[in-house]
């Protein structure tokens, strides 16, 4: 299992919605509240499944618990920041 944390600078709910956004565009789901949920998305190698939450400080903890060996974490976390922080 992979564990990443990246900080959001936006609003959580803003930031949480572009992320659902994102996902539901690859026809993924993206499932949960403010403070905690599950996730899955679709990619050409395979699925990449976890689940995250959010501290008080803001910071995005996900828990990867399937994805495709090809796939790299700094290719998820990369992926996540971009869309969480509108970078």
């Amino acid at each position: 299992m992979t564990r990443l944390e990246i900080p959001i600078k936006r609003s959580i709910s803003e930031s949480l919605e572009a992320v659902r956004k994102s996902i539901g565009k690859l026809k993924g789901q993206f499932e949960g509240n403010e403070s905690s949920g599950t996730f899955s998305s679709p990619s050409p190698f395979g699925d990449v499944e976890g689940r995250y939450s959010v501290t008080e400080a803001k910071v995005l903890v996900l828990e990867i618990t399937k994805k495709p060996f090809l796939i790299s974490d700094s290719l998820i976390e990369s992926y996540l920041t971009e869309y969480l922080n509108g970078d």
